[in-house]
């Protein structure tokens, strides 16, 4: 046999062999295809959607609020070096068109604070990281700061207020994308919100 015509038929075996190793199938061609736009066509559903804002009550936070979606509640507790063991009452949901997070949360003093911890206390939100703009406000006449931050991916607008001198209250309202953009619903958001007598 001459070297031609062994090397003709080692590349005859070989592409016998190419050809008879399976390929991609069909179904599994389908599946990577149709998975991602699924995925995309969810996620697309899910951002254009606008949740349904309805009022919240909080009978025992003594307020009341808009917000979207379906609110979920839930409790945290920390240790102050001023106040001693506090409990902070929390809730909150999300708008998934533009995955916008609302949430209010509060915890009570021991003893009512007087001026100066007032000031202290509102003037540590100063203190926050990657703080953008800071102002003072009133909201219902009690003393409170508006505090903008951007610590990526999150841009975010706290309103703290510090109500009767005795509660301090903190509403929040964030997004990927700076929530001041859609001024609307930072406006509806934080003038819907409300004391209740306690």
């Amino acid at each position: 046999m001459s070297f031609d015509t062994a090397h003709d038929k080692q590349r005859s075996d070989t592409d016998d062999r190419l050809e008879r190793q399976p390929g991609p199938s069909k179904k599994g061609f389908v599946i990577a295809i149709i998975v991602p736009i699924a995925l995309l066509v969810l996620f697309g559903v899910l951002f254009l959607i606008s949740a349904k804002w309805e009022k919240f009550t909080s009978a025992y936070g003594s307020f009341e609020v808009l917000l979207p979606g379906t609110p979920e509640t839930w409790q945290t507790e920390f240790e102050s070096q001023a106040f001693g063991h506090t409990e902070v009452h929390h809730v909150s949901s999300v708008d998934y068109s533009g995955l916008t997070m609302c949430g209010v949360a509060y915890n009570d003093y021991p003893r009512e604070l007087t001026d100066a911890e007032i000031e202290a206390e509102l003037d540590h939100a100063r203190t926050l990281p990657d703080v953008v703009s800071v102002h003072r406000l009133e909201v219902e006449g009690q003393p409170g700061i508006e505090v903008v931050t951007k610590q990526w991916p999150i841009h975010m607008v706290t309103r703290y207020v510090i109500h009767d001198r005795s509660r301090l209250y903190s509403m929040q309202i964030g997004s990927p994308q700076d929530p001041q953009n859609d001024q609307q619903k930072v406006d509806r958001f934080f003038n819907s919100f409300r004391f209740l007598s306690r």
